[in-house]
C-alpha cells in the first residue's frame, strides 16, 4: 500500500493540467499514488488524464457524470489506499518534495493533519504572495488546546490528512455546494488527535478568472449562510459550541459578513444579500463587535467591516472604487 494518496478532481482545466500533473508524478518522494477523477469533462482534460494514467503505474483514472468538486473528491476518498491524503485542484501545482517533507514531518511528528503554507500565483506564474497556512507555530496542536485553530484558512488543499480522519470518522465533502472547505474543515479539527503546522509553502495556489470564488452568479454566494449553518449544528450536536463560540461568532463575521458581503458589493452594491448576510451574523451572534479575535483583522478589514456593520454598504462600494483607482 503507499503511503500517500494524491487525490485530484478534474473538470474542463485542459490548459492547466499537465502542470498540475508533472508537479505530481516528478515528485522526489516515491512511495504514492495519484488518484485523477474526472468529473464528466467536456474538453480535452479527459484525453491528458488518461495519457498520464497509462504513463504511469501509480496513476489511476476514475471517470464520472459531473457532480462537482466535493464528490469528486470523496470518489476519491473511497478508492484511495495510502496512509495519508493530500488534496490537489487541478489548476493549482505543488513544490517538487512537497510529498517528501511531509511525509518526513508525519514520521516525526505521527501528526494525523499537517497544514503548510501557499504560493499565491497569477495566470501568469507570477507569485504574488505567501500565505501562512497556519498562524500557530506550536507542536502537537490539538484544537481543544489551541483553539484558534478554527479560526485558520480553511481550504482543503494545504493540508496532508491522516486516512482515518475521513474513513473511521465518516466525514465527507458536500457535494455541489460553494464553500465546501468551510464545511469541513472545523470537523476535521475535531476529530485529529494531533496537528502540526509546517512552515514552508508547498503549494502553488492559482487565481485565475472563471475560478468558483470569482463567479458571476452572484446569488450562490447565500450558500455561505448554509455552511455556517452546517458547521454550527454540527459543533451543537457535538455539545462544542458554547466551547468554541467565540471562534465560531469569528468565522460567521469574516466569512459571511466581510467576506462574502465584498465579494456581493464589487458586483452590486444594492443586492438584496448584503442585508440578508448583516442581518444573519446580528440574529445568531448579536454580540459580535466584542469577538476577542477581531483585533486580528486589518486596517482595511477593519475599515470595511465597520461601514457593513453600519449597513452603509453603497458608500463602501465607492470607497473601494476609488481607492482602487487610485492605487
Amino acid at each position: 500500500m503507499p503511503e500517500i494518496s494524491v487525490i485530484i478532481p478534474v473538470y474542463n482545466v485542459e490548459d492547466f493540467l499537465v502542470k498540475c500533473l508533472d508537479s505530481v508524478v516528478t515528485q522526489s518522494f516515491r512511495d504514492f499514488e495519484v488518484i485523477i477523477v474526472d468529473d464528466g469533462s467536456t474538453d480535452n482534460s479527459s484525453v491528458i488524464a488518461r495519457e498520464y494514467a497509462e504513463k504511469y503505474d501509480n496513476v489511476r483514472l476514475i471517470t464520472q457524470e459531473n457532480s462537482g468538486l466535493g464528490a469528486a473528491r470523496n470518489t476519491g476518498i473511497e478508492a484511495a489506499k495510502g496512509e495519508y491524503f493530500l488534496f490537489v485542484d487541478s489548476d493549482d501545482y505543488i513544490e517538487q518534495n512537497a510529498l517528501q517533507l511531509l511525509y518526513e514531518k508525519a514520521m516525526q511528528t505521527h501528526a494525523d493533519l499537517i497544514i503548510f503554507d501557499i504560493f499565491h500565483e497569477d495566470i501568469d506564474g507570477n507569485i504574488m504572495k505567501i500565505d501562512k497556512g497556519c498562524m500557530l507555530n506550536r507542536a502537537s496542536m490539538t484544537l481543544k488546546d489551541f483553539p484558534e485553530l478554527l479560526i485558520q484558512w480553511p481550504c482543503a488543499w494545504n493540508k496532508l490528512y491522516h486516512r482515518d480522519l475521513f474513513l473511521v470518522s465518516g466525514l465527507r465533502f458536500s457535494s455541489r455546494v460553494w464553500y465546501e472547505d468551510l464545511r469541513l474543515f472545523p470537523k476535521i479539527l475535531c476529530q485529529a488527535k494531533c496537528i502540526e503546522s509546517f512552515d514552508t509553502p508547498l503549494y502553488h495556489y492559482l487565481q485565475r478568472p472563471g475560478s468558483i470564488m470569482r463567479s458571476a452568479h452572484i446569488q450562490r454566494n447565500k450558500e455561505i449562510i448554509d455552511a455556517l449553518d452546517d458547521v454550527i449544528t454540527y459543533y451543537k450536536q457535538k455539545n462544542l459550541f458554547k466551547i468554541y463560540e467565540n471562534e465560531l461568532q469569528y468565522l460567521a463575521v469574516y466569512h459571511v459578513l466581510l467576506t462574502a458581503s465584498v465579494r456581493v458589493l464589487k458586483a452590486d452594491p444594492k443586492h438584496s444579500l448584503l442585508k440578508e448576510f448583516k442581518t444573519y451574523v446580528e440574529t445568531n451572534f448579536p454580540n459580535y463587535k466584542q469577538n476577542p479575535y477581531l483585533n486580528r483583522l486589518n486596517k482595511r478589514e477593519k475599515m470595511i467591516l465597520k461601514f457593513l456593520s453600519s449597513g452603509n454598504s453603497f458608500a463602501l462600494s465607492v470607497l473601494l472604487k476609488f481607492k482602487n483607482s487610485i492605487s
